[in-house]
């Protein structure tokens, strides 16, 4: 099996949102774009850029493109605010826009009726003249009865000629009405008004839609016809496509690229599919080939020197595939790679094959290629068998390691020991369990324990090995439910919960407890109140567990007093305390104390102290809260309202 040589890959740096094309030009490959303008970049021998401006147009705008730096411009035309559309021209070494008022077009401030375009050329028609905008040139011509571009260049067609003019703007007249397909050293291809395909005078076949040619030979004729692909040998037209695109497929002389539906084929000029490819845009040679992907990867490809993929069988289910330079696997299928190491020459895998037929399926890709080969290496047939049993405990026993009242214990082994990691996926009764297998690993003990209450005693168990996702694998087998009575001798111990006393009674074997209890009621269940403040951990009630002794509640309390309210009335300081709860409490102001539950309280109005301590207290906690207050200015300004209030009293009864 042989894949095509990839010589060279690298990646194209350029906008986003241009049609490409690959033109063949001699012995090189040059890319094209519907750019307005753009460097010169030539793709092979190997990647060449001049320049490095681009200007395309996006919707009515221009957008230019330089340093990797991109920038908008807009018609600043007072006319472009009214036009319907703006298309853009390059004249010389600028860009001018058209203008498309209603029905009519303007360009360089004269009106034209009528515009035919292909990507950034333009026919500009009016009644008394008409301008050809190509390849940055103006070329005045006459008005043409009809006119249609392809891409050998215009062609318009007059009453008893037709003008041709290449995309060099060149002009040639022939005395034909039709439009020109190809013209080059003297070999001319046209399609008539009736749709017919002339040939140098002789008529090779009929098309009546618009008709491309994409590559002509001596006694070959490669063209479009719509989205049809023909080929013309031996008299007669050969239908290859139905749906093809023209910008991205390309054709020589010895092979064919059609790019349709999704896929682009390489055909050789007998029309056998030699290769399957990604959609690309492509340009092809005597041998070489350059193939675009969708991503902007560029692949130089030599068609016509092919490289051979080899599968070296190592041992049982194990090879090594030597894959060219470029290439990898893509779809294992039935297969797992074991290792991979890569030269300048080839990419080498480790593969093993874990499926049950000899006949395996490589899915081998690169940029451009993906394709599925058939290979042969010998099944590893790998199966799995399991030795063991299911038992599960009467009388309310459960198992001492994990949860459930019954253990699958035993062994599991491969029929072979594998190269690669592997998941053995156990499955009884609803209950999935995985268990993992190292590289080389046979042998797998099996202890897992599960809840089985149903009465029946005989139960599937499937088995299923998995190396990467992938099922290699399935049995299922029927096991046979032994039950195990409880051991006759029994040890019993005491355990404190505080408020209860829990006798047991306990008997076990190796795999299996079983347990009686009888509790009786203690009526008591130590408390410890502790402070619970925003730093405190925990809940507010919580069991305590301390070990030799019985648990007791810790019950977390907050500050009780929520807050304390500060009135001052005549010589004395009222302090009325908001509390959660009825509680005890103290109140220090200077020399006065507070002892009691919370009320209104009067205390002497103090201007030598400031500082306000209450305490609260539950049971041997103790909660504070402390307030500050400027008591000598209360006191000044309380004994000047009392000096104003006197004055006042005074002067109203005459004393003063």
């Amino acid at each position: 099996m042989k894949l095509p040589r990839i010589e060279n890959v690298y990646r194209l740096d350029i906008p986003r949102g241009l049609q490409l094309s690959v033109r063949r030009v001699k012995n090189t490959f040059q890319l094209a774009t519907t750019a307005i303008e753009q460097p010169k970049v030539e793709l092979y021998p190997s990647l060449r850029v001049e320049g490095d401006l681009w200007r395309y147009q996006s919707g009515n705008n221009l957008v230019e493109v330089e340093g990797g730096k991109e920038r908008i411009i807009k018609c600043n035309l007072f006319e472009c605010e009214k036009a319907w559309e703006v298309f853009y021209a390059k004249v010389d070494d600028s860009i001018e826009p058209i203008l498309r008022l209603g029905n009519k077009y303007v360009f360089d401030r004269r009106v034209y009726s009528k515009v035919i375009r292909r990507d950034s050329s333009f026919l500009l028609i009016n009644g008394k003249d008409s301008l050809v905008l190509m390849g940055g040139k103006e070329i005045p011509v006459e008005p043409p009865l009809s006119a249609r571009f392809s891409l050998a260049g215009i062609s318009l067609l007059y009453q008893d000629e037709t003008l041709f003019i290449d995309w060099g703007g060149r002009r040639t007249n022939f005395n034909i009405r039709g439009t020109v397909l190809h013209f080059q050293d003297g070999d001319l291809v046209y399609k008539n008004e009736e749709g017919a395909l002339i040939r140098n005078g002789k008529a090779i076949g009929i098309c009546r839609e618009e008709a491309e040619v994409v590559f002509l030979s001596r006694d070959r004729a490669i063209l479009s016809c719509g989205k049809n692909l023909m080929i013309y040998y031996n008299s007669g037209w050969i239908n290859l496509s139905r749906d093809f695109d023209i910008r991205r497929s390309s054709a020589s002389e010895n092979y064919i690229v059609v790019t349709d539906n999704g896929k682009t084929a390489v055909y050789d000029m007998d029309l056998f599919q030699l290769f399957g490819f990604k959609p690309c845009t492509t340009g092809v040679g005597l041998r070489k080939g350059i193939f675009i992907n969708e991503s902007l990867i560029t692949s130089v490809i030599d068609l016509g020197e092919l490289e051979t993929m080899t599968l070296e069988v190592m041992s049982e289910g194990e090879g090594k595939l030597k894959l060219p330079k470029g290439y990898e696997i893509s779809t294992l299928g039935s297969v797992t790679a074991l290792d991979y190491s890569r030269d300048h020459e080839y990419s080498n895998y480790l593969i093993e094959n874990l499926g049950r037929d000899s006949i395996i399926d490589l899915t081998i890709r690169s940029p451009f290629l993906e394709q599925t080969f058939k290979f042969e290496l010998p099944s590893a047939n790998i199966t799995v068998s399991f030795e063991g049993i299911l038992q599960c405990a009467k009388d309310g026993g459960k198992v001492k390691v994990g949860e459930g009242n019954c253990v699958l214990l035993g062994s599991a082994m491969l029929s072979k020991a594998l190269k690669s990691a592997s998941l053995l996926r156990i499955d009884i009764e609803g209950h999935k369990f995985i268990l993992k297998l190292e590289p080389n690993q046979r042998y797998l003990k099996v202890f897992l324990s599960l809840f089985l209450y149903n009465i029946k005693n005989i139960f599937p168990l499937k088995l299923t090995l998995e190396v990467d996702t992938k099922e290699v694998y399935t049995t299922e087998l029927i096991l046979t439910r032994t039950f195990v009575d409880p051991p006759r001798e029994w040890r019993s111990e005491i355990r404190d919960l505080g408020h209860v006393k829990v006798r047991i009674w306990r008997s076990e074997n190796d795999l299996f407890v079983w347990e009686r209890k009888w509790y009786t009621p203690t009526y008591d269940q130590k408390l410890v109140i502790n402070k619970f403040t925003q730093e405190t951990k925990g809940s507010k009630v919580s069991l305590v567990k301390v070990p030799g002794k019985p648990p007791f509640i810790s019950l977390g309390l907050e500050n009780v007093i929520e807050n304390v309210v500060l009135k001052v009335e005549g010589n004395y300081l009222i302090v009325e305390p908001i509390v959660r709860t009825l509680i005890p409490l103290q109140v220090y102001y200077g020399t006065s104390v507070y002892t009691g539950f919370p009320v209104k309280i009067l205390l002497p109005l103090d201007p030598v102290y400031n500082r306000v301590i209450i305490r609260s207290f539950v049971g041997n906690i103790i909660f504070e809260k402390e307030l500050e207050m400027n008591s000598l200015n209360i006191a000044l300004n309380n004994a000047i309202k009392v000096a104003t209030a006197i004055k006042d009293r005074l002067e109203s009864i005459g004393v003063l």
